[in-house]
């Protein structure tokens, strides 16, 4: 990864390298900054979410299930939202999911599932949260795009 001034371009530094241990990539695909200044990479090589701080040194892994590791499958698009919380398109699983600011696995987001209806996908690739705090959840296979409103309390 290379990081750059963004007032002047100027170079910084680069960091991480390929490879199949924790803070390593084989195939990053996506990357998303979060609250204090954490920078969440998605490698789908590594099934594997990657914690950086705004240094470039390695924090930790996101994990979903069962016992540690709790792999991914094929982690593709993540976002995260102004509360914190973390969310992973996997494709292989066709979810979202959700992680805590704490990075503490909280529930996920749809499945595999026939002729594209409410929450299944066959190929999800990307997402995006805008401002109010609205999930935007892209499939690829079934060619759609499903929006999840945030809950108001």
């Amino acid at each position: 990864i290379r990081v750059f001034d963004a007032h002047d371009g100027r170079h910084l530094f680069d960091f991480g390298k390929p490879g199949y241990q924790p803070g390593e990539f084989n195939e990053p695909y996506d990357l998303a900054v979060g609250k204090h200044g954490r920078l969440y990479v998605t490698d789908s090589g590594n099934r594997q979410v990657d914690v950086f701080d705004r240094h470039g040194n390695y924090l930790s892994q996101l994990s979903f299930a069962g016992s540690p590791p709790g792999r991914f499958g094929r982690p593709k698009a993540i976002a995260v939202n102004s509360a914190g919380e973390v969310f992973v398109v996997d494709a292989l699983y066709g979810k979202v999911f959700v992680f805590a600011p704490d990075g503490k696995f909280e529930f996920s987001i749809g499945g595999h599932g026939a002729n594209g209806e409410r929450l299944t996908y066959l190929l999800p690739i990307g997402l995006a949260i805008d401002t109010d705090g609205s999930l935007y959840f892209l499939d690829q296979g079934y060619r759609k795009i499903d929006i999840f409103r945030p809950i108001a309390h």
